[in-house]
């Protein structure tokens, strides 16, 4: 009568074990790479960003750092940049379109992520080339209240001296990828607002 194996040779399960040990301790060893992948990602982001907001301090005498991630540019302006991800790219998606009631904010992404500019103080034109922000606005949020008087105006001044009126933005509004929206020259209002007035009241 033929014999018939039913649980493999002894050599044969050892070698199961070793390769599934073998496999666990990969799989460990995975984790704690993509840990330290994480860890080391952060902390560039952290370190791009220290310096990104050491230029700006540098770039505009009136500004101060309030914390790690809000800087007040000048009475009515503040810069509030994401905090850096894994990745370094800022959690935008926890910011989206966040605007603080009575501000008319600019952000550098689209859908309200990125950093964004605040601005709340009326009756004054925003250059925002003094605050580092011009010509980078993707998307806006005004967060204003009074009606008609606190339309947000946005302007494009041309290196010839001239301006453009891109459009306004009614309280409640929000413009979430101004690539979308046209200016009255046939282009877009992505990255190209150049002057800002918040309101009239």
């Amino acid at each position: 009568m033929q014999n018939v194996k039913t649980g493999g040779s002894a050599s044969g399960r050892i070698g199961k074990v070793v390769f599934y040990f073998a496999l666990s301790v990969a799989m460990s060893l995975l984790g704690v790479s993509s840990g330290y992948a994480d860890t080391a990602a952060r902390t560039a982001g952290q370190d791009n960003l220290e310096q990104e907001i050491a230029q700006i301090l540098r770039d505009n005498p009136k500004a101060h750092r309030i914390d790690t991630y809000n800087i007040q540019l000048d009475e009515g302006a503040m810069l509030t940049f994401p905090a850096p991800s894994a990745g370094g790219t800022g959690e935008a998606s926890t910011q989206a379109m966040s605007c603080d009631w009575q501000r008319l904010c600019l952000y550098d992404g689209t859908g309200g992520s990125g950093t964004r500019l605040s601005l709340y103080s009326c009756q004054r034109w925003y250059y925002l080339e003094d605050f580092s922000f011009r010509d980078k606005a993707s998307s806006i949020y005004n967060a204003q209240s009074g009606g008609s008087r606190a339309i947000g105006k946005f302007v494009d001044t041309r290196g010839d001296g001239t301006w453009l009126q891109l459009g306004t933005l009614a309280t409640g509004g929000q413009l979430a990828n101004l690539a979308l929206d046209r200016a009255p020259d046939g282009g877009t209002w992505n990255n190209r607002i150049d002057k800002v007035w918040a309101c009239d009241a």
